[in-house]
């Protein structure tokens, strides 16, 4: 079984990496969402993805596969992804 971070130990390593412009807001409000559907056990859907983060279909797709290319997170799913 993995181990993780706290939620707010994960948020505090997040908001860095947007306050040091290596991450968007968007990408971080998905990267949250994710490690919050992980911490829970349940894989996040894409279209929570796209209200949360205020992107359209085809820029919540781009940023997705983005953070799946850098291993941020997975695709569990055809249209669900965890930490």
């Amino acid at each position: 079984m993995n181990t993780y971070p706290t939620y707010s130990d994960y948020l505090g390593q997040v908001n860095h990496l947007i306050d040091s412009n290596e991450l968007t807001v968007e990408q971080g409000v998905i990267l949250l969402s994710c490690y919050k559907g992980t911490l829970e056990r349940t894989p996040v859907h894409i279209n929570y993805l796209m209200n949360a983060s205020g992107l359209g279909w085809k820029q919540v797709n781009y940023t997705l596969n983005g953070l799946v290319l850098r291993g941020a997170i997975k695709r569990m799913d055809e249209k669900y992804y965890m930490v």
